[in-house]
Formats: C-alpha cells, sequence, structure tokens
C-alpha cells in the first residue's frame, strides 16, 4: 500500500472543513491605529474596547477571546440558568467520581 487515501496521514484534504463558530475566531483588530492602542471589538456587543476587557485565550492567534468578558459573562449565567439542573447533575457526577462513588 502507498499509504494515500488510506483514513490519516495524507496533508491533501478533499473535503471542506465545517464552518467555524464564534469561539474558534481570533479577536477581531479593527485596524492598525487600534491594534497600537491596545483595542478590539466583541463579535457579541460588537463594541471597540480595551484589549484588558477580553480575557486571555492561548488558542487564539492574538491571545484574548473574541468576546469580551462583559459579553462573556452574560452568556455563562444565561446558559446556567438555562440548563441549570444538566450543569449541576455533571458536577456532582464528576465529584461523586473524584470521591471513588458511583
Amino acid at each position: 500500500m502507498s499509504g494515500q487515501g488510506q483514513g490519516g496521514g495524507g496533508s491533501k484534504r478533499t473535503a471542506t472543513a465545517p464552518p467555524l463558530r464564534p469561539s474558534q475566531i481570533s479577536l477581531p483588530v479593527l485596524d492598525n491605529s487600534q491594534a497600537a492602542a491596545g483595542k478590539a471589538r466583541c463579535y457579541r456587543c460588537g463594541e471597540s474596547k480595551p484589549v484588558s476587557e477580553f480575557a486571555k485565550d492561548r488558542s487564539k492567534a492574538s491571545g484574548y477571546k473574541s468576546i469580551c468578558k462583559d459579553c462573556d459573562r452574560a452568556k455563562s449565567r444565561r446558559y446556567y440558568t438555562e440548563n441549570g439542573e444538566r450543569v449541576r447533575a455533571r458536577i456532582n457526577s464528576a465529584n461523586a467520581a473524584k470521591r471513588g462513588e458511583r
């Protein structure tokens, strides 16, 4: 076998990549003057804010999340409000596993 076309290892992609989720989009800096001033725009609220208003994220090229801290906090609260039971069940399950319970 030549190794090509047998799933894995090949560098050629035949299928298109799925669209990026908002969490995969790097911090959009508006222009060079704002980048020099240390500002960026939040993709959620659209406001231009100082980079200190964005949480750090080492997986991003910019080093920051693409959503500001205020919007991220609101998103987290909304998720917990809507899915509180599931979140608590997952946490309780993880804690029980750590204690050795099942």
